[in-house]
C-alpha cells in the first residue's frame, strides 16, 4: 500500500485543527455598464481594508475585498479611458483623474477654446461616471497596482484557504474535492511563479554607464539573483507555519488523494513529479516501486512514470537558472590570473591596453607632416618644393 509521507501527516494534523472560513469568493462579472453601486467606495478604502484583512489573517474576507479593489481600480481606469475617447484624445489620464503626478497631457495646447471645451466635456464626463466623482486614491495605491502587488496578496490569501481547505477535504476523505482544490492551488503557485521570474527581468534596467558590458553582467546577474529567490518568496504561512517546499507537497498529496481515488494514470506522473523535486525521498522511491510492480493492475504504461509536463518546465527552468547565476557568481569573483592564466595576465599587466599603439609606427605619420596638393585634378603626383 502506498505510504502517506511521515512529513505530511505532520502538516495535516496541524492543519486539519484549523477552521476554514467560507468558500473562496469568485469574481463577480464586472460590468463598466452595470456596476453594482453598493460596491462604488473609493479605491483607496477597498485596497486599504484588504491589506487589513490580510494582516489579520482573515483570508476570505481579505480576498472578498481585494477582488473588489481590483474591479475598482479597472472601473477606474475604464471611466477614465472612456472621457479621454469622448472629449478628445488630446487629454491625458492625469487630468481626467485630477492627479498632478499623472500629468495633464497636452490639453492646453492648440487653440485654446477647444481646449477650454475639452476641459468642460471633461468635467461633465466626470460626473456621469461615479468612479470619478469618488476620492482619488493616492499615488502610493496607483503605484501598488502598477506593481501587480494586489495580485501578490490575492495569490498569498487564495492559497492560504484553496490548500487548508484541499488539506482538509483530503483528510476527511473526500478525495475528489480535494484533488479540485488542490490542482487550483498548484495553478496559483505556477502562474505567480512564472510572473515572479519575469518581473525580475523587467525590473533592471540599464542606466547609461561607461562600462556597458560590465553593467550588463551586472544586471544580468541580479536578475537571476532575484528569480533565485522566487520559490522562497512565494511560500505560504499556512497557519502561521510556512510550508517548506509548497510545491513539491501539493504534488505529494496529489499522488496520495488519486491513489485513494484508484486513478494510478494520474497517481503515478504525482509521484514521479514528486522525486524529480525531491530525489533522495524514500517513502515515495517506495511508492513508484510498488506502482510498477503492480503496472499491470493499474493499467499503466511507460510514458505514466514520467514527470508531470508543467512541473518538467518549471524544473528545468529553475535548475538552468541556478547554474547560470552559479556560474556568473563564479567567474565574477575571479581575478586576471584566474580567469586568463598566470601568463597572459602577467601581460596584460605589465602593459597597458593600449600600449602597442604607442610611438611612431609605419602605420601613422607625424602631425607635424607637411600638407602636400596634387598640382591638378586627376594628378596624384607630388608638388614641387
Amino acid at each position: 500500500m502506498v505510504a502517506h509521507h511521515h512529513g505530511c501527516l505532520r502538516t495535516h494534523r496541524l492543519l486539519v485543527c484549523l477552521l476554514i472560513g467560507a468558500a473562496v469568493a469568485q469574481f463577480e462579472n464586472y460590468s463598466f455598464r452595470r456596476f453594482p453601486e453598493s460596491d462604488l467606495v473609493p479605491l483607496g478604502t477597498a485596497y486599504g481594508l484588504a491589506l487589513d484583512q490580510y494582516g489579520a489573517q482573515n483570508w476570505t474576507e481579505s480576498i472578498g475585498s481585494m477582488e473588489l479593489s481590483l474591479r475598482l481600480h479597472r472601473l477606474l481606469r475604464d471611466s477614465v479611458r472612456h472621457c479621454v475617447r469622448h472629449c478628445g484624445s488630446g487629454s491625458g489620464e492625469g487630468f481626467v483623474l485630477g492627479l498632478s503626478f499623472r500629468g495633464a497631457g497636452s490639453w492646453s495646447e492648440g487653440n485654446p477654446r477647444d481646449a477650454w471645451r475639452r476641459a468642460a466635456c471633461l468635467k461633465r464626463c466626470r460626473l456621469l461616471h461615479p468612479a470619478l466623482s469618488l476620492p482619488h486614491p493616492g499615488k502610493d495605491v496607483m503605484d501598488a497596482f502598477d506593481r501587480r502587488s494586489p495580485y501578490r496578496v490575492l495569490y498569498f490569501a487564495h492559497s492560504e484557504v484553496s490548500f487548508l481547505k484541499a488539506v482538509k477535504l483530503i483528510g476527511a476523505g473526500q478525495y475528489r474535492k480535494g484533488v479540485g482544490n488542490m490542482e487550483r492551488t498548484l495553478r496559483l503557485y505556477l502562474h505567480e511563479h512564472e510572473l515572479c521570474r519575469g518581473e525580475c527581468e523587467a525590473t533592471k534596467v540599464l542606466w547609461p554607464s561607461r562600462d556597458l558590458y560590465s553593467d550588463s553582467a551586472d544586471i544580468h546577474v541580479e536578475a537571476l539573483r532575484c528569480q533565485s529567490r522566487c520559490e522562497e518568496n512565494l511560500t505560504p504561512n499556512v497557519g502561521g507555519f510556512f510550508v517548506e517546499r509548497f510545491l513539491a507537497t501539493i504534488y505529494h498529496y496529489l499522488q496520495y488523494a488519486y491513489y485513494k481515488l484508484n486513478d494510478g494514470g494520474r497517481a503515478v506522473p504525482c509521484a514521479s513529479t514528486y522525486l524529480l523535486l525531491e530525489p533522495e525521498d524514500q517513502v515515495m522511491k517506495e511508492n513508484l516501486l510498488y506502482y510498477r510492480a503492480y503496472r499491470q493492475l493499474w493499467g499503466l504504461q511507460p510514458a505514466h512514470f514520467a514527470p508531470r509536463t508543467e512541473a518538467l518546465k518549471y524544473h528545468e527552468e529553475v535548475v538552468a537558472q541556478k547554474q547560470m547565476l552559479e556560474f556568473a557568481e563564479k567567474y565574477l569573483r575571479l581575478d586576471d590570473e584566474e580567469f586568463w592564466g598566470p601568463e597572459e595576465a602577467a601581460l596584460g599587466a605589465a602593459d597597458p591596453p593600449d600600449s602597442e599603439f604607442e610611438g611612431p609606427g609605419d602605420y601613422e605619420e607625424p602631425l607635424c607632416a607637411a600638407w602636400r596638393q596634387p598640382r591638378g585634378k586627376g594628378d596624384t603626383g607630388e608638388a614641387p618644393a
